[in-house]
């Protein structure tokens, strides 16, 4: 796929769609590039969306997974005075992109199971990606009601069409610049600028091509009286805004692509910098206060429980540095080795865990194997923990306690099972996890009753964490580690549904 501009003569690669869904005569909506490098989509000659720039990885303003953008590669032929972008794919997996006679650009991917297409993302996805939705100075973040609003220290221009809904207007200036006042002699030193975080950047930006960082790019805008804004953008640079900003978009906070940071330019009265300081000075004496109270308090708690030897909740904080007795070393662990490997770990009593477990109760429990039982844990200060106790007949409990402490202690990556400490006291072995809110991928997969919740395109996430945590087990990692033993119910996903690799007990060190 090829999608082309000549920007001499205009000439440029169209994509259009149906006039209807049973009508494939050419309909009212294009696809195509302009001379940003941006992809729009427009309703006759209206621009209806755009993909924002793109930075060497994704296009900037795109809600679309990274991972369906891979094969995309951009080429600027200056000498021929064309710019262009060409798909190849990355993988065997068959994409389509389709721009629906709705003016609607979805993209799927055909499941080889079903042999069906299933949508993975469309443009655009909701309100507030239709370009220019909340007008000039506006933002839209699609998870507020009413869905516009005006940026920092502005307000709507007529405020009557604002309040019925019509938000096309947009905002201007509460405050005028510096650099307004005074004509733009002395430049704008005494304006600052606002940062408005994980935004689709607005459109019609300049690019400073000679400003090689975050702070030069500040400076240089800063200086400059036709400078609105700016931001800076990784594998892009400096892009600056000369007039008004439109379509800026808040991504929402599970978005992948996070969007990008905006300074916003306002006149210094408007930046608060006058009670800055006493805003510091009140919040660290607030600080301050709340420190002393709690370490009061904790003192307290912490000699009450000791007179009275109360079951409730104990106050456990871990040791700094863990001994290791002679008999509480298992059969077959070299001491030496479980000292190194727990030098990073915990170390809590068995009060503490006892306690956090209420006794170990059958309520608590969340499973059992070979190596013993594994129970839920609320520790005092809220903190929920998996807890697994070493049975003391298991030969095998014995062998997976070993592993778990030499391996899975020195590893750490967001898809495999954080262990937080451990408790080795009389013949008391155990070790204490992160405790995973929707327990194992089996018990989605293998029940009828919650296995529609996982849809394809969360199934696709959780093929692709596993798939990160292995890559990171057999070669990035410092260690080189062999699992030996993944199944779905060795794969945990928390309260997100993120997967995480657990359950090292027949997993093998390949750097021995």
């Amino acid at each position: 796929m090829k999608v082309l501009l000549d920007i001499r003569t205009g000439r440029r690669t169209l994509f259009r769609s149906w006039r209807s869904a049973d009508d494939p005569s050419a309909g009212n909506y294009s696809l195509g590039l302009d001379a940003s490098g941006q992809i729009f989509i427009w309703e006759g000659n209206r621009t209806r969306w755009r993909s924002g720039q793109w930075d060497g990885t994704k296009f900037i303003g795109s809600t679309m997974r990274p991972l369906y953008l891979y094969g995309f590669h951009p080429t600027n032929d200056v000498e021929n005075g064309l710019l262009y972008f060409t798909y190849a794919q990355m993988n065997s997996s068959l994409l389509r992109f389709v721009l629906q006679w709705n003016g609607v650009e979805n993209t799927t991917m055909l499941v080889e199971e079903t042999r069906q297409w299933e949508s993975v993302g469309v443009q655009p996805g909701n309100d507030c990606e239709i370009y220019g939705k909340c007008g000039e100075f506006g933002i839209c973040s699609a998870s507020t009601a009413p869905i516009c609003s005006c940026l920092k220290r502005f307000v709507p221009k007529n405020a009557d069409e604002w309040g019925i809904g019509n938000w096309s207007g947009g905002c201007e200036r509460r405050t005028r610049l510096r650099c307004d006042v005074n004509g733009g002699i002395g430049g704008g030193g005494e304006d600052g600028f606002f940062k408005v975080p994980g935004v689709k950047v607005p459109d019609l930006s300049d690019w400073a091509s000679l400003v090689r960082s975050p702070h030069d790019c500040e400076s240089y805008c800063l200086n400059n009286c036709s400078c609105k804004a700016y931001a800076y953008v990784a594998g892009i640079g400096c892009l600056t805004w000369a007039h008004g900003l439109v379509d800026v978009y808040e991504f929402p906070e599970d978005d992948n692509s996070n969007g990008n940071d905006l300074y916003l330019k306002l006149a210094k009265s408007e930046l608060g910098s006058g009670s800055k300081i006493w805003k510091v000075i009140v919040t660290v004496c607030t600080l301050v206060v709340f420190l002393a109270v709690a370490i009061i308090f904790v003192s307290w708690k912490s000699v009450e429980f000791s007179e009275e030897k109360r079951s409730s909740f104990l106050w456990c904080f871990p040791a700094k540095k863990m001994v290791v007795m002679e008999s509480s070393v298992p059969s077959g662990i070299v001491e030496e080795e479980l000292e190194a490997s727990s030098a990073e770990l915990s170390l809590y009593s068995f009060d503490c865990i006892a306690s956090a477990t209420n006794g170990f109760s059958d309520s608590n429990k969340l499973g059992e194997g070979g190596f013993g039982h594994v129970y839920k844990g609320m520790m005092a200060e809220g903190h929920e923990i998996a807890v697994k106790r070493l049975s003391r007949s298991s030969g095998q409990g014995q062998q997976e306690f070993k592993n778990e402490m030499a391996l899975i202690a020195k590893l750490q990556h967001r898809n495999l099972v954080r262990l937080l400490g451990c408790c080795i006291e009389g013949e008391e072995k155990i070790l204490i996890y992160e405790y995973m809110h929707n327990k194992s991928l089996d018990a989605f997969i293998f029940d009828p009753d919650r296995q529609g919740l996982l849809d394809w395109s969360k199934r696709f996430d959780i093929i692709e964490g596993i798939a990160r945590g292995l890559l990171y087990l057999h070669q990035d990692s410092r260690l080189r580690i062999i699992h030996r033993d993944l199944k779905a119910s060795n794969i945990l996903l928390d309260d997100r549904l993120n997967p995480k690799i657990s359950d090292f007990g027949m997993a093998k060190n390949l750097c021995k």
